[in-house]
């Protein structure tokens, strides 16, 4: 974060939108535990997840608001050309993931249910938070954001990268249909596996017979 954004204060706060996502999952998901079964493994699921959308997310829309910035615009209205951009690319991308995590429900166990439950709170904690708490913490920062530089960028250097991604997507816009099929065929393939993918609780049939664990 600190290479990315150059500054601490920037770097901070996709750290704070994280672990807000993460601890308000995790004390939602205590409360439910008293009314549904609810595994261990959600403390894995709700950190990792929350970890890494909550960081993405918050990225993608500071990103924004500083190329707003550089740009000339004044703290208030790169606010909202922040929010009018990359605010619903956010909504968007944190409805995907949710719907990924709704396909858990497909598999009838209570722990697939629990898991499945904490990705999609973390997740729209995760997109609340950027949306409203990254942008109020952003204007109390103010001009602590772009102060103490710890990295310089080389402006050829962001230069020549801002023309790898142009040429990139003018790539994929000529010939959408190839890498339509490409991308099919990449997700395919690595699909393969799941046609013989078979759903079961472990038991102690499944260990060896002469271990004493499974005979006890």
């Amino acid at each position: 974060l600190l290479f990315v954004f150059r500054t601490p204060v920037a770097a901070a706060l996709p750290l704070v939108i994280a672990l807000v996502s993460v601890t308000t999952t995790m004390a939602i998901m205590t409360v439910l535990g008293s009314y549904i079964f609810v595994t261990v493994y959600v403390q894995n699921v709700a950190t990792m997840i929350g970890l890494g959308v909550g960081t993405d997310y918050a990225l993608l829309w500071l990103a924004r608001y500083r190329e707003e910035l550089n740009s000339g615009a004044k703290s208030r209205v790169a606010l909202l050309r922040a929010m009018q951009k990359a605010g619903r690319t956010v909504f968007f991308s944190g409805a995907t993931v949710i719907v990924g995590f709704c396909t858990l429900f497909m598999v009838r166990m209570e722990i697939f249910v629990s898991i499945a439950i904490a990705g999609i709170l973390v997740v729209l904690i995760a997109v609340w938070a950027t949306l409203s708490l990254l942008p109020a913490l952003v204007r109390l920062a103010g001009p602590w954001l772009q102060r103490f530089p710890i990295f310089k960028r080389d402006p050829g250097e962001k230069h020549q990268l801002e023309l790898f991604w142009l040429a990139t997507t003018h790539l994929i816009m000529r010939k959408p249909w190839f890498f339509l099929v490409l991308a099919l065929a990449i997700i395919g393939v690595v699909s393969m596996p799941l046609t013989q993918i078979e759903f079961q609780s472990i038991t102690p049939s499944h260990l060896p017979k002469h271990l004493e664990a499974r005979q006890g």
